[in-house]
């Protein structure tokens, strides 16, 4: 008997946020999930939900289904599993057959920046930040959602060569993409408490800024509020300077 995409998460729901995480202690408890075909085809049902939600909702409840979208796309990603599959035309099948290279490549780099291997991480974010400067087509909605996952993820590492590059995969991402990125990077950089992860954030969107150039319009509504915030009201010399 058929299940619903709810029946699917409430069955799930105990073992994703260990499977999400790969520095998370095993459990006794929590078997392993099994990512099979139907689950996977419930997780793509989930995704679709979460992007209906929108509108006047919280903004605790539109980060938390933003960052679930991502996570749900990030594993969809690794499992090859983006679309749901149909009946291929033989142009299909050509386009799909010159397509796997970079889908290959794009869930390569996705395992490596989950390896607990700096060098393997680091080899992760800079082919997603070459995948993204080729502007390959591969790159579509889902695989988008799970490259700014990775990116805003490792501006909080403590490796430089990672952040540095995560921060130059956002600001390349701007020419196309900016606007799924952009209200989650100045609400991160508005929120952090740490002076080091608020300087990556501000970095951050300082290049995105930079990038964007005069089609940072787009952006100004979700940004210059925040930054004036900051200006005004914010103790601390330094996070005032890094508004500027």
């Amino acid at each position: 008997m058929a299940i619903s995409e709810r029946q699917a998460f409430d069955q799930m729901a105990p073992g994703l946020a260990a499977q999400l995480d790969p520095d998370a202690p095993e459990s006794d408890t929590l078997p392993p999930i099994s990512w099979d075909t139907a689950s996977l085809r419930h997780l793509r049902g989930i995704r679709h939900l979460l992007g209906q939600l929108h509108g006047d909702v919280l903004p605790v409840i539109s980060q938390a289904v933003n960052e679930a979208k991502t996570q749900i796309s990030m594993i969809l990603a690794l499992h090859g599993s983006m679309e749901e599959p149909t009946a291929e035309s033989p142009d299909q099948k050509t386009s799909n057959s010159t397509d796997s290279v970079g889908i290959q490549r794009f869930n390569a780099a996705l395992r490596d920046v989950r390896s607990s291997l700096v060098p393997v991480q680091a080899h992760g974010v800079l082919e997603l930040r070459n995948l993204v400067l080729a502007k390959t087509p591969i790159l579509n909605a889902g695989r988008i959602d799970a490259t700014v996952a990775v990116f805003l993820d490792t501006l909080r590492a403590d490796d430089s060569y990672l952040y540095l590059n995560a921060i130059r995969g956002l600001a390349a991402l701007t020419d196309t993409s900016g606007h799924l990125f952009v209200p989650r990077l100045i609400a991160l950089y508005r929120d952090s408490r740490d002076l080091d992860e608020f300087l990556r954030f501000g970095e951050a969107l300082s290049q995105t800024i930079h990038r964007a150039g005069q089609t940072f319009s787009r952006y100004a509504q979700d940004v210059v509020p925040q930054l004036l915030d900051i200006l005004q009201n914010d103790r601390q010399e330094m996070r005032r300077f890094s508004a500027l």
